[in-house]
């Protein structure tokens, strides 16, 4: 999906894209972003900005929703 497009694009781009997949991110204990965080992913490269996606079971295919102040 994006990866896979941004990638066909990348001579088009200025800076760095890092993708992010969090692990058991839905099961708390050592799954989401708080260890991945502790364990430096956020450097080398330093990730100046996320944007965060979530599939949405109730949300019709085709449909993006937007969810500011998470």
């Amino acid at each position: 999906g994006a990866a896979k497009l941004l990638a066909n694009h990348k001579d088009e781009l200025q800076g760095t894209v890092k993708f992010l997949f969090q692990p058991a991110e839905e099961q708390g204990g050592r799954g989401g972003a708080k260890p991945m965080i502790e364990d430096g992913v956020m450097k080398d490269p330093k990730v100046d900005y996320v944007f965060g996606l979530h599939i949405d079971g109730d949300l019709n295919s085709g449909v993006f929703g937007l969810k500011g102040g998470a």
